[in-house]
């Protein structure tokens, strides 16, 4: 839940790769003519009030009971991108990521034996 908290308030990137529309296509309101390069906003769209309470809170109890992927699966929480062109790092930094906080966990757990 912190892991995807954080990635949620700070992304990795706060713009995607972008993309290049192969055809006409609506979005929304929008309509994006072929061959347009359209560059996505991930950062803003992780901070929507609409699908987060509070985003700019750090409050990882949201993710309790809530089963949301941090692959791209889930469009409100896409640190990484989404589909084919998602970033290539993702399982490393997933990985490092997570090293990282058990070692903070370690260092927690000594801390407070050696009290």
């Amino acid at each position: 839940m912190v892991i995807k908290e954080s990635m949620g308030i700070h992304p990795v990137g706060p713009l995607l790769i972008p993309h290049q529309s192969m055809e006409d296509c609506m979005v929304g309101y929008f309509f994006i003519p072929k061959n347009s390069r359209v560059i996505i906003n991930a950062w803003t769209i992780m901070k929507d009030p609409s699908a987060w309470t509070e985003p700019e809170e750090f409050w990882p109890e949201r993710f309790e009971g809530r089963d949301i992927d941090i692959r791209g699966k889930d469009f409100p929480l896409i640190p990484f991108g989404s589909g084919r062109r998602a970033c290539p790092g993702l399982q490393l930094g997933m990985t490092v990521v997570v090293a990282a906080c058990a070692l903070l966990r370690l260092e927690v757990t000594k801390r407070d034996a050696a009290k």
